[in-house]
């Protein structure tokens, strides 16, 4: 058996760009952006202060002064993340694939970047886009199937690999409206279990997972301005996914 990863599990996207800062104007701001019905919440994410153990003995990190913040939907599904870099729309699905969600998430991605593009005057450094997939398998052979196929083809002393857990990274010159940009295409297959529950009844599933990140080159001096953003979402990146993800399965 091949593996059929049909189900979508979650999908970040994601701009880099300097943080906006939790306080009760930037919040409010924030908020009339958005559409009421999907009832954002926000919230202040905790920070614990951190160690560091050097030759002259421990240094105590204290966390940082603008902690991570996000907006929580109302069905807690969705989350907009304001780090201290960059910004993150992060969507929980869990669904089998029936196609274009991608399309719908990055044009969500597109509209809300915008907003906030518009809204602060920020200009973003990077951008990228994150889905995340599962193939649920009958077989414990399915997996050593799959990573033989895909990523070795050797045995040791007459024995085939028996898991999956490793990366692929290509970096790629694309063109992004009209730029000439390199990315970094990054595949993550691993295995594990998921457990499920349906009419009172749990099972535990056999997985393969298989992550993906479509990410700009940092340190390079990019930048990104609203129509660039707009392109890589709405024009680009679900095309440069499918050729991606169409490479293993």
């Amino acid at each position: 058996m091949d593996a059929q990863f049909n189900i979508i599990t979650e999908m970040r996207g994601t701009i880099f760009a300097p943080q906006i800062i939790y306080n009760t104007d930037n919040m409010t701001r924030i908020l009339g952006l958005l559409n009421p019905s999907e009832g954002y919440v926000p919230s202040i994410r905790q920070q614990q202060p951190s160690l560091q153990i050097n030759n002259g003995g421990i240094t105590i990190n204290s966390p940082s002064k603008n902690p991570e913040w996000e907006l929580l939907s109302s069905d807690r599904k969705q989350r907009i993340v304001f780090g201290e870099q960059k910004i993150d729309i992060i969507r929980q699905i869990n669904n089998n694939i029936i196609g274009g969600e991608e399309l719908q998430f990055t044009a969500y991605c597109s509209s809300i970047f915008s907003l906030l593009i518009e809204e602060f005057n920020i200009e973003a450094t990077r951008l990228a886009f994150a889905p995340s997939y599962v193939a649920e398998l009958s077989e414990r052979s399915d997996i050593t199937h799959f990573s033989n196929s895909i990523f070795c083809k050797k045995a040791f002393m007459g024995s085939s690999l028996d898991n999956c857990n490793f990366n692929n990274v290509f970096r790629v010159d694309v063109t992004i409206n009209g730029k000439n940009i390199k990315i970094n295409f990054v595949s993550v297959f691993s295995d594990g279990n998921k457990i499920e529950t349906k009419n009172n009844v749990t099972a535990i599933r056999n997985c393969l997972f298989f992550n993906i990140d479509i990410n700009t080159l940092p340190g390079v001096g990019y930048k990104f301005n609203l129509d660039d953003v707009k392109y890589f979402f709405e024009n680009k990146v679900v095309e440069l996914n499918s050729q991606f993800y169409e490479l293993y399965c």
